[in-house]
């Protein structure tokens, strides 16, 4: 199974700490969140790894190599892509898997993805849902776990449905990944357009009960350390 792990955020709002370190890098109690997230992928059965690289890009490159060696694959985007060109950047390197899981590389969370990738038996991609209530604009049939909506783009009804918060944890399978365009864009945004127009078929899979928490802020990194610490984190 492989993974893209997303890695070339610039760490805006972590500055000055990201001046001088790769957000991926930033360390939960000692150990990058990178490394953490790299753990749990691994009991998934992930073996092979791809990064998209942007901001300080040596650093983070020659960690990864260190610790993954030649199952390491690497982009490297002059000009930051977007979700959806990332994605859409490593169609080649996944086309030979059922499925690319693809995780955020600034959260850590307990949510195991393999049940994603057995979802797209049934959906062409399969995200991981959060019931948290912050930025719930996922709009998902409850009957069906067929995703109907994605940031107000669809005007779907909600007649049996529900609002949840997508957790940055996804899998999308290789056909689908195959049709992506090259270029610039938001892979929810294009998610949204295909559900629109008939092309898309996305799923979600909703835990209510999940450990998760982004290193996006400071306010949010002391909040996953203490988190950590106190034993919040812990996978299945």
């Amino acid at each position: 199974m492989k993974a893209l792990i997303l890695s070339a955020g610039l760490g805006t709002r972590l500055r000055p700490l990201t001046d001088r370190i790769p957000k991926p890098l930033v360390d939960i109690n000692g150990t990058p969140v990178i490394d953490l997230i790299i753990d749990k992928l691994e009991k998934t059965g992930v073996r092979e790894f791809a990064f998209n690289l942007h901001h300080l890009p040596e650093p983070l490159k020659n960690h990864l190599t260190d610790r993954l060696g030649k199952r390491a694959f690497f982009t490297f985007e002059e000009d930051l892509l977007d979700t959806g060109g990332s994605i859409a950047s490593v169609a080649e390197w996944a086309a030979d898997e059922k499925a690319l899981i693809v995780h955020n590389g600034d959260i850590l969370s307990d949510i195991m993805p393999d049940g994603l990738v057995s979802a797209l038996d049934s959906f062409d991609a399969a995200f991981a849902l959060l019931k948290r209530g912050k930025s719930d604009n996922v709009r998902l049939d409850i009957a069906s776990g067929r995703i109907t909506d994605m940031r107000n783009i669809t005007g779907a009804p909600e007649e049996g449905s529900g609002m949840f918060t997508f957790s940055g944890i996804a899998a999308y399978s290789s056909d689908f990944i195959a049709r992506m365009p090259k270029g610039k864009y938001s892979v929810v945004e294009y998610l949204a357009l295909g559900i629109k127009n008939g092309t898309s078929n996305p799923g979600g899979i909703v835990f209510n009960n999940a450990f998760w928490n982004d290193i996006g802020t400071f306010e949010s990194l002391e909040e996953c350390r203490r988190e950590v610490k106190d034993g919040k984190y812990r996978l299945p």
